[in-house]
């Protein structure tokens, strides 16, 4: 039976549920949250993304790595990326309508700010449509945020009493492991004091450095990041104690830090918490992995045992690898093609992260790439302009030249395999040809259709063993868009199990879909690689959610075309780096 004290804001949590995911794992966007509500009920409780008073970008990737010093533990510095409250609390609106009770779940709203006024405005956008307000006093490596403004106990104090009396919401104030434990109980005290439901502990350790290999170059972009994983147990359960013993018997603790199976959640209740955390061992893993794994962890949990561990997902290969470029082919000034003296065994569709390694002046940067040549691996690169920004990853990337190393992590994502033995229409445009090229590495029975502005910027024709071409401007091939193109064959050409697969601009693809659909192919035979915002690549940050709530990075990023009609016409196509949809 559920102890009348875990209510929160009045509500019991669902089924006796004691699992919490930590605020900026896994489940950050509302549209994963809606997801998992309805299909993970050993979840109690959700934490949003930690939400600040305007929109916010974070770091530039590398946001997340291996640590140097252990391969169990991680470094990260996403950097507090959010939309802003005033967007968020739209986007929050909109879960509460399609979902007001989230199958029992409970969404606590995770806020921070640089002054009582923006935690106290933030609070209040959010409130009306949340059941709790987690403060973030924690985070280890934010400048003016988190942990620094989590160091004054009067402020703090002060900060937890105004949201509570504000907003009507239960508070957990979220403290940092990096406090001194006396310092820690009194702050958890004050809080309490002050009126807060409950503490939060604890976040990443830290912060800092994790280095390339064979360097001393700082592998993330904000050069030092938090630390965690399965080696911040120790603490995580020095800080629960503290809290519990300074708090006394009633307020709640949720006590996070390095859980990872059964035995770690039985240690954290033993300690004092109330529900458990969990963050970092949700990397890698698939929906299905995830359901599983829930399902041992909360079994665990109730029956204080230990079953979970068979579970758990091999680590992933966060690995970065030296890639010396061998040659650079130039297609245009803002187009090319960079060679590498490495082979990659990857599968159609999967990509990898290319790093640029940082020095004195600019940090490591890194972004994803479709992989359209593995042996010896091969990336089509299209030079974005920097926009008044002063770190702009093409930019740095096009300093390079032949004899340079640069560093590559992956491969990742699920390879797209053909699910129907008929012919294949593949339909590209821009870099996205470079995703069909994959394809056409590892199948023989295929259409190409390749796309471009101009004859200097058709890709990779070489790859593709049948092909015709389209430009704008007539340069070379068909004279128009390679939509029309596809649509002038399709019609003479189509039988039962032939299929459809396009990458390119949305727009194009888009065109695709409908020049298909009056050819007579059904949803489930028309494929759209989707390009999703990526960052961490492995099913941490969540921001590469599809509209559906679906991390593409762990679940596919090829989805069928009447999930991408969907996206479309619900305006969620691809992310921004606020997290927000452009």
């Amino acid at each position: 039976m559920i102890e009348d004290r875990l209510r929160i804001n009045n509500k019991l949590p669902r089924s006796d549920a004691r699992i919490v995911t930590a605020s900026g794992c896994r489940a950050t966007t509302l549209e994963t949250i809606l997801l998992y509500s309805g299909k993970f009920t050993e979840i109690a409780i959700f934490t949003t993304k930690s939400i600040g008073p305007k929109p916010n970008p974070g770091n530039h990737p590398p946001i997340y790595c291996a640590d140097t010093s252990s391969s169990r533990a991680r470094r990260n510095a996403v950097g507090l990326a959010n939309p802003g409250a005033d967007d968020f609390a739209k986007e929050l609106a909109w879960l509460r309508n399609t979902s007001p009770n989230l199958d029992g779940a409970i969404l606590l709203g995770s806020a921070y700010g640089g002054s009582i006024d923006e935690i106290a405005g933030v609070c209040a956008r959010i409130a009306p449509h949340v059941d709790a307000i987690e403060l973030n006093f924690s985070c280890p490596h934010a400048k003016g945020y988190g942990l620094d403004t989590g160091r004054d106990v009067d402020a703090v104090a002060k900060i937890v009493k105004v949201v509570a009396e504000s907003t009507k919401r239960d508070v957990f104030a979220k403290l940092s492991p990096n406090l001194e434990d006396k310092e820690l109980a009194e702050m958890a005290r004050s809080c309490v004091d002050a009126g807060a439901r409950g503490i939060t502990v604890i976040n990443t350790v830290g912060p800092g450095e994790s280095y390339l290999p064979g360097t001393r170059i700082p592998v993330l972009f904000n050069r030092k990041g938090g630390f965690s994983g399965i080696d911040v147990k120790r603490r995580g359960l020095e800080c629960t104690k503290i809290v519990r013993a300074a708090i006394g018997p009633s307020p709640l603790v949720i006590g996070m830090g390095g859980v990872f199976d059964g035995k770690d959640a039985s240690d954290y209740l033993a300690a004092g918490a109330d529900f458990i955390g969990i963050g970092t061992v949700m990397e890698g893993m698939d929906e299905e992995t995830l359901r599983a794994y829930l399902g041992c962890l909360d079994s665990d949990i109730r029956d204080r045992k230990n079953s979970s561990g068979w579970v758990l997902s091999p680590r992933v290969n966060l690995k970065y690898s030296p890639a010396v470029i061998r040659s650079v082919q130039e297609l245009s000034d803002t187009l090319r093609i960079y060679n590498f003296d490495i082979a990659v065994a990857a599968g159609p569709c999967q990509y990898l992260f290319l790093a640029v390694p940082g020095d004195d002046k600019h940090p490591t940067m890194e972004a994803p790439f479709s992989i359209p040549l593995s042996v010896p691996l091969g990336l089509a690169v299209r030079r974005y302009p920097s926009e008044g920004r002063e770190h702009h990853f093409t930019s740095r990337l096009w300093e390079k030249k032949a004899g340079d190393e640069l560093f590559i992590r992956g491969p990742y994502g699920m390879s797209f395999m053909r699910p129907y033995e008929g012919m294949m229409f593949l339909v590209g445009g821009g870099t996205g040809v470079a995703a069909l090229a994959s394809i056409a590495y590892h199948y023989d029975d295929y259409l190409a259709f390749v796309g471009a502005k101009t004859r200097s910027e058709l890709l990779l024709l070489d790859r593709f063993r049948v092909s015709s071409t389209a430009t704008e401007d007539g340069s070379a091939g068909y004279h128009g868009l390679v939509t029309d193109l596809f649509a002038s064959r399709i019609d003479s050409q189509a039988a039962a199990d032939d299929i459809v697969v396009t990458c390119g601009p949305q727009k194009m693809m888009e065109s695709v879909v409908d020049v298909a659909r009056k050819a007579g192919f059904p949803y489930e035979r028309i494929f759209v690689v989707m390009e999703p915002h990526m960052k961490c690549g492995v099913g941490i940050c969540g921001s590469c959610s599809l509209g559906d709530g679906t991390i593409s990075c762990t679940d596919g990023h090829v989805v069928t075309a009447d999930r991408f009609k969907a996206f479309v016409d619900a305006h969620k196509v691809k992310r921004n780096a606020c997290g927000g949809w452009d």
